[in-house]
């Protein structure tokens, strides 16, 4: 029996229904998403953002993709472990994370898929901050 598939769109919806996603011209944290993300931004940083973004566009094999593209490239590589991923799950199950990954989904009310999705968002934004991604018109473009 083949497993269901990892529907983005529909961890999106469900993001929107919690309260933790926006859309405008890309899929977007909303303040309580940013407030869920808060305990993590010691873990989360400018040049883990930086590698993540770089792995997800080259795993894809291109410069410039949807978000909702993106985002499915980002939950795939998330869910792999060591080096053919991002190394994030080994990250959110440190000791000192593991506890903030349980509060922000209890916080939230939210499944752990719509969780990696705001992880994947945060990071893409602050990789937007640091100059690497360009986000604009519902695309992500690598940039330099």
């Amino acid at each position: 029996m083949d497993e269901p598939k990892f529907q983005i769109e529909d961890l999106i919806i469900e993001g929107i229904l919690a309260g933790v996603f926006r859309t405008c011209e890309a899929v977007q944290l909303t303040p309580f998403g940013q407030w869920v993300l808060e305990p993590f931004k010691d873990v989360f940083t400018d040049d883990l953002a930086v590698t993540v973004v770089d792995k997800v566009f080259r795993a894809a094999g291109r410069q410039e993709m949807s978000d909702t593209d993106f985002l499915r490239g980002f939950v795939d590589l998330a869910l792999k472990h060591g080096e053919d991923g991002l190394g994030l799950l080994e990250i959110l199950n440190g000791k000192t994370v593991r506890a903030h990954v349980a509060d922000a989904l209890g916080a939230a009310s939210v499944q752990f898929g719509v969780f990696l999705v705001l992880c994947g968002v945060y990071l893409k934004s602050l990789a937007d901050e640091a100059h690497r991604v360009a986000v604009k018109d519902g695309t992500v473009a690598l940039v330099g």
